[in-house]
């Protein structure tokens, strides 16, 4: 017995060698060729000081594939191979650039329902599903932290998660 944790205890002090010599190695710079190169007009900087006073003034990061809100007004079009719509609204707010997202529609597999009996749930992913898919836990409306941390109720006719910090 002795011995096998003194084996464990060996062990264990030298992966912790490697981790700690692994941790101290500098990362390996991109090399330059890989990095893809942009001129002025595609590339914004992120200047603390820089604020902007009108929506005009904001643009996307990439006009290709746009990500994020920044300062420097739009883009000029350019050819793309790949693109995607921009992920919402550019616009300064209070003086910075600030990307809102589209509202997001109600989901299609939203669960109608009348009352709590309708409704249930499933936990991985945790969502609403109907109570005659799956069998509700509790026969009642459950009660917070002490017949469980979850609960699917009706509210305006569709099952919504109510989960409780227990």
């Amino acid at each position: 017995m002795l011995r096998n944790a003194a084996l464990s205890l060996t062990v264990a002090s030298l992966l912790a060698g490697c981790v700690a010599r692994a941790d101290a190695q500098p990362r390996p710079r991109p090399d330059a060729s890989i990095t893809p190169t942009r001129d002025a007009s595609t590339t914004a900087t992120r200047d603390a000081s820089a604020r902007c006073s009108r929506d005009e003034e904001c643009g996307w990061d990439d006009s290709c594939m746009p990500t994020a809100c920044v300062l420097g007004g739009p883009r000029q079009p350019v050819a793309c191979a790949e693109s995607r719509p921009p992920p919402g609204d550019c616009r300064c707010d209070q003086g910075a650039c600030t990307l809102r997202r589209h509202a997001t529609a109600p989901a299609s597999d939203a669960v109608p329902c009348r009352t709590w009996r309708d409704c249930s749930w499933q936990l991985n992913p945790l969502r609403a599903v109907s109570s005659r898919r799956v069998r509700r836990p509790v026969a009642r409306p459950v009660r917070p932290c002490r017949d469980g941390e979850v609960d699917s109720v009706c509210v305006q006719g569709t099952c919504r998660i109510d989960a409780y910090g227990c």
